[in-house]
C-alpha cells in the first residue's frame, strides 16, 4: 500500500527487477513511481585481477597500491565488492578498497555483494626472492625469514644446493605452511643462522640431512604425523631436547649424531630400531629410555655419550649389541633399569652385564605397593592413580630430573590425568617416600 515507502523519495531511487517482469513493475501502483525501473542482471562470478602477480607473488610493493577484482557478467546490475584481509598490517581495507601497508604473506578475499560468489588469493607482498621448490610448492625470502607454501613434498637436494642457499648464513626463521608433506633431503643443511623452525601437522617425513649442521637450532617440534626421521636429519645441531612422535619406527643412521647439547630425548612406543651412531656424541644426554619394542640397536648408537647416568631398557629380552654401542661410555658408572623379572637376563647378556648397577623396575600390573602396604600407585595410559592414607604434596618427575607435575591430594584415593608420554616416572611424596613407576 502507499505506506510501504512512506517518506521515501522513490522518484530518486532505482528499482531493480527481473528482466522479464520489468513492464509489469513500470505499470504497477507504487512501483511505477520509482525514478528508474531497470532490468536486474544477476552476478554469475567474481575474479581477483592477477595481472600484477607471478604465481602468488605480488610484484608491486608500493605502499597504498590497491588490488582489483572483476564481476561477471560485465553488465551485472550490482557490481559492489566486499574485501577482506587476513592481515591488515600487510593489506588493510579502506573505503571498501584493499591497500598495501607492508610486506609478507596475506590472504585476500573478494566477495560479490549480490549472490554467494567469492574469490581468494594467498599473496606474498614484497618477497626479496622466491621460486619453486616442489611440483606444487613455492618458497619466499623476506627479512631473514624463509617461507615454504603449497602442497606436497619439498624436492631433495642431493646433487645441488637448494635455490635459497645464498641465504644460508642469514635465515633465522623457517615457516612451513600446512599442506607441505616432506622436508626434502639437505633442504636446510648448514643453515648456520637458523634459530626457529615451524612445521605443520601435514609433514610426515624429514629426509636425509634436512637440518644437518644447523648449529644454532636449539628447538623443534616434530608434527604428530611424522613417521620418518632419516639419516643425518638433525646431526650437528644445537637441539637441547627432542620428542619423537608415535608412529616413527626407526631412528636412522646418525640422525642425532653430534648433538652435543641434547639433554632430553623421548622415544616413541612404536620404535623398533636405533640406527648406527643414532645418538653418537650427545655429550649432555644423561638419561635414555629405550621402548619395549626396540629389537635392534646398531653400532656406535650412544658412543661418546659421556653424560649418561641412567639407561632404562624396557625390552624384556636384552638386545644383542656389541661393545661399540656404548663406546667411550663408562658402563660401570651407569645405572641400568630393566623390566620386572629381567635382571638375571640382562646380568648375563653381553655389554648389558657390564653396567655398574642393574635395577628391576617395580611390577605395576596390579599397582605398586610400598613396603608398608598403605601406599598404592599405578600408571595406566595417561592416568596416574595414587592412594595414600594422609593428605600430602605429590611431585612427578621424569627420569632426567624434570619436574613434570605437582599436586596436593587429600587422604585416600586420587586419580590424575597426565599430558605426557613418559613410560617411566618418579613420584615423590611429602611424606618422605619416592617410587619409580612404569606405565602399563
Amino acid at each position: 500500500d502507499g505506506h510501504t515507502f512512506l517518506n521515501v523519495k522513490t522518484d530518486s531511487v532505482t528499482l531493480w527487477v527481473p528482466e522479464e517482469r520489468i513492464i509489469f513493475y513500470k505499470k504497477a501502483p507504487i512501483w511505477g513511481d520509482f525514478g528508474k525501473v531497470e532490468a536486474c542482471v544477476p552476478v554469475k562470478s567474481i575474479k581477483i585481477n592477477r595481472d600484477n602477480f607471478e604465481g602468488d607473488v605480488y610484484l608491486t610493493v608500493d605502499t597504498g597500491e590497491t588490488f582489483h577484482a572483476d564481476i561477471f557478467p560485465e553488465n551485472a546490475s550490482n557490481k559492489n565488492i566486499i574485501w577482506k584481509s587476513s592481515n591488515e598490517d600487510i593489506v588493510y581495507i579502506k573505503n571498501g578498497f584493499p591497500l598495501i601497508a607492508g610486506r609478507g604473506r596475506v590472504t585476500l578475499t573478494a566477495s560479490a555483494e549480490q549472490g554467494n560468489y567469492t574469490d581468494s588469493i594467498k599473496a606474498f607482498i614484497g618477497a626479496e626472492a622466491y621460486g619453486t621448490c616442489g611440483d606444487s610448492l613455492m618458497w619466499y625470502f623476506l627479512d631473514n625469514t624463509l617461507l615454504i607454501a603449497g602442497t606436497g613434498p619439498v624436492y631433495d637436494f642431493f646433487d645441488n644446493n637448494p635455490p635459497w642457499y645464498d641465504y644460508h648464513n642469514i635465515v633465522k626463521s623457517l615457516s612451513v605452511e600446512e599442506g607441505v608433506t616432506t622436508v626434502g633431503a639437505k633442504s636446510f643443511a648448514s643453515f648456520t643462522a637458523l634459530v626457529t623452525v615451524s612445521l605443520p601437522q601435514s609433514v610426515t617425513s624429514i629426509e636425509e640431512g634436512a637440518f644437518n649442521g644447523c648449529e644454532n637450532l636449539t628447538k623443534i617440534t616434530l608434527p604428530e604425523k611424522t613417521v620418518k626421521i632419516s639419516a643425518w636429519s638433525f646431526s650437528s645441531t644445537a637441539l637441547d631436547s627432542i620428542v619423537i612422535p608415535e608412529g616413527v619406527t626407526v631412528i636412522e643412521n646418525d640422525a642425532f649424531n653430534c648433538c652435543k647439547s641434547l639433554k632430553y630425548v623421548l622415544l616413541p612406543q612404536t620404535l623398533t630400531s636405533i640406527g648406527n651412531a643414532g645418538f653418537r656424541a650427545c655429550e649432555e644426554l644423561s638419561s635414555i629410555i629405550i621402548p619395549p619394542g626396540v629389537t635392534f640397536i646398531e653400532g656406535y648408537a650412544f658412543e661418546y655419550c659421556y653424560g649418561l647416568k641412567n639407561v632404562t631398557n624396557l625390552s624384556k629380552i636384552p638386545q644383542s649389541i656389541d661393545n661399540s654401542v656404548f663406546l667411550q661410555v663408562t658402563p660401570d658408572s651407569v645405572t641400568l633399569y630393566v623390566p620386572f623379572g629381567c635382571k638375571e637376563r640382562y646380568g648375563s647378556a653381553d655389554v648389558w652385564k657390564d653396567f655398574g648397577t642393574i635395577i628391576e623396575l617395580e611390577d605395576t600390573n596390579t599397582g605398586f605397593r610400598s613396603p608398608d602396604s598403605n601406599i598404592s600407585i599405578s600408571y595406566y595410559g595417561r592416568t596416574l592413580h595414587v592412594n595414600t592414607p594422609q593428605e600430602e604434596l605429590i611431585k612427578v618427575y621424569g627420569t632426567d630430573g624434570r619436574l613434570i607435575s605437582k599436586f596436593i591430594k587429600q587422604a585416600g584415593d586420587c586419580s590424575l590425568t597426565l599430558s605426557i608420554r613418559e613410560p617411566l616416572i618418579i613420584l615423590n611424596g611429602s611424606g618422605g617416600w619416592y617410587r619409580k613407576v612404569l606405565k602399563q
